[in-house]
């Protein structure tokens, strides 16, 4: 691919072993473009940086900023300065309280630091562990065992349970629980907090159990009233204005008895003398609830019993006695047995 060039104006083929974004044919048109885009605004292309060198002193002309005359001088310069930096105080020794200089952060040599001065390391044995567990603890005592990486036989001085604990707590104070002293305070524990929250639920529902009997007494004061027959107090429910069975049934006699004299009285008081013979003749034997014809063979008699079947004819009141009808020919008519006993007092 062809491109052309930035400052001479010359077209050339890009490189094939470049990548990026060429803009020069050659090292000196890049040089010159670099020249002309320095911040410092040269006017002329020719013209070259003129400096004093940072470590030598002696100037020297280039033809881009730089701080040195040579790359030895910069080597130099750079070296002086990491030596200056590793003499400057670092800060106080942790162990000593010296100042610092060397390139050490928090101890000024190996002497100071403990992990190159360690104690040495103590030879556990039964005695040593029997020793630092009856230090720390009160409530266990030693068996046997002080391996570094194993393990401890110990004794509960309370219950006698010998467990294992780990080599570590006899270096460092931790919380052992003897694991049968623990269960048995925590089911003491859960047991008085059980009675506690039982006497408090009892407290509420000895309330509860009050508030009910109040409402239950209220309930009862509030149904009393008397009996409309024997006129005896009691406490009605479902509305019942009787207090007993027998007051009920009395009530259905005397409902009985007063009806069976207003039959009677509108009997005595009728002028028309109605028989079922010529009710029978007038309404030619047809029952005028069901159509059907009456029957006088519908009968039986059983050691002097009558019995009526339900075909046999009747007399019926379309308007009932007990309802304020008459006995009168224009409020009877025929009709069989089994009509007249489904109707009863209705009014069709």
């Amino acid at each position: 691919m062809d491109k052309t060039c930035k400052v001479c104006g010359k077209t050339f083929e890009r490189p094939p072993h470049k990548t990026g974004n060429i803009k020069c044919c050659s090292a000196e048109c890049m040089e010159a473009l670099r020249r002309r885009h320095d911040r410092h605004g040269w006017d002329s292309q020719d013209a070259l940086y003129h400096g004093a060198c940072k470590h030598c002193g002696e100037a020297f002309t280039s033809s881009r900023k730089r701080m040195y005359c040579s790359p030895e001088c910069c080597t130099q310069h750079n070296q002086n300065k990491a030596a200056m930096s590793r003499m400057k105080p670092k800060g106080l020794c942790r162990t000593c309280g010296k100042t610092i200089t060397k390139n050490r952060w928090i101890y000024c040599g190996d002497e100071c630091n403990p992990k190159f001065n360690k104690e040495p390391q103590i030879i556990l044995t039964d005695e040593t562990v029997r020793e630092r567990i009856a230090e720390r603890y009160d409530h266990i005592t030693h068996i046997s065992g002080h391996e570094s990486d194993g393990t401890i036989k110990v004794k509960c001085k309370v219950c006698g349970l010998e467990f294992i604990i780990g080599e570590r707590a006899s270096r460092v104070t931790r919380a052992i629980r003897c694991r049968r002293c623990y269960d048995r305070e925590r089911r003491r524990k859960a047991a008085e907090l059980a009675k506690e929250k039982a006497r408090r639920n009892a407290g509420r529902n000895l309330i509860g159990v009050i508030k009910k009997r109040i409402a239950y007494l209220e309930d009862i004061e509030s149904r009393k009233r008397g009996c409309i027959i024997c006129g005896k107090e009691f406490v009605s429910f479902q509305g019942n204005v009787f207090c007993s069975d027998e007051c009920r049934i009395e009530r259905i006699r005397d409902v009985r008895r007063q009806r069976k004299h207003v039959r009677r009285a509108r009997y005595r008081s009728s002028t028309d003398i109605i028989t079922l013979r010529e009710l029978y003749e007038k309404d030619n034997g047809t029952c005028y609830l069901c159509g059907k014809q009456c029957d006088y063979d519908d009968m039986s008699i059983d050691n002097g019993v009558y019995t009526a079947g339900k075909r046999y004819p009747s007399i019926d009141h379309v308007h009932p006695l007990s309802k304020g009808g008459t006995h009168t020919w224009d409020n009877v008519m025929l009709a069989c047995c089994l009509c007249n006993s489904l109707k009863s007092d209705s009014i069709l």
